[in-house]
């Protein structure tokens, strides 16, 4: 139901395995994606909370993880990048699914042929995929969607579309930030925890209901409603809060504790 109503989230135990999304979670949108960047001082939170739960701390994204380390900038953090299409372990071991890059770069020249000229709107070449952009122009979504549609239509049944917060996305089909979830929680030092993850955004669903198969802990940042979530928190800055709170509590609770 869209007034859904959703309580603050209770705060992980030294059992939790913690993953979240970036963008709209950990940092607030930019109208361009190219300007993200997060602050020192969440850096060394996400730190000090990787070190109090043993390393099983993540980030999963649409982005790709060389764009996430690049604004992450915490040596060989788990991640996983492109909504799944690539994942590192958090011992540094990375894999990717196959790239088809002939779809791609005719998807790409049709999206510049068509979007390429209109200010505002911006054609995103993530390698495995592509995002078209409309955050500086709301107004033009169903023109964007429309040509999204097309981009499926070029790329036939191998691909899907992913929308999400003033974007689409044409990637390949079967991958989620769910798929990417599993992925983590398989590899050590996530397996065996409870899982949750944070995110804000429609490509978080399959996440937040992944972890609820899982027994796990989800939560939604903002007011997006309907969502699989369980708690919600209103904005980044409630995060940061959020994980203040969190290092406090951890750092007086011994070890092995349930989350």
């Amino acid at each position: 139901m869209d007034d859904q109503t959703l309580s603050k989230p209770a705060l992980p135990g030294r059992n939790a395995a913690l993953l979240f999304d970036l963008d709209g979670t950990l940092v607030p949108f930019a109208d361009d994606p190219s300007l993200v960047c997060l602050p020192d001082g969440l850096r060394r939170m996400l730190l000090r909370i990787r070190h109090l739960l043993d390393g099983a701390l993540g980030i999963i994204s649409g982005r790709g993880i060389a764009d996430l380390d690049a604004i992450v900038r915490i040596p060989e953090i788990a991640a996983a990048g492109l909504h799944g299409g690539e994942w590192r372990t958090a011992d540094g071991q990375r894999a990717q699914l196959p790239v088809h890059r002939p779809i791609v770069d005719a998807a790409v020249r049709h999206a510049l042929h068509r979007l390429g000229d209109r200010e505002g709107l911006l054609v995103e070449d993530k390698g495995s995929s592509v995002a078209l952009h409309f955050r500086k122009r709301p107004e033009r979504r169903e023109e964007v969607e429309q040509i999204a549609y097309d981009l499926q239509r070029i790329a036939g049944s191998g691909f899907g579309l992913q929308k999400g917060n003033c974007v689409i996305e044409l990637k390949p089909a079967g991958i989620d930030k769910g798929t990417a979830v599993q992925r983590l929680m398989e590899s050590a030092p996530f397996r065996g925890r409870k899982p949750w993850f944070i995110g804000d955004d429609y490509t978080d669903e399959h996440a937040f209901e992944y972890v609820n198969r899982l027994g796990g802990s989800s939560v939604v940042v903002g007011g997006r409603r309907p969502t699989a979530a369980r708690a919600a928190l209103a904005d980044p800055k409630a995060v940061r809060r959020w994980l203040g709170r969190m290092i406090v509590s951890l750092e007086t609770t011994p070890g092995n504790t349930p989350s």
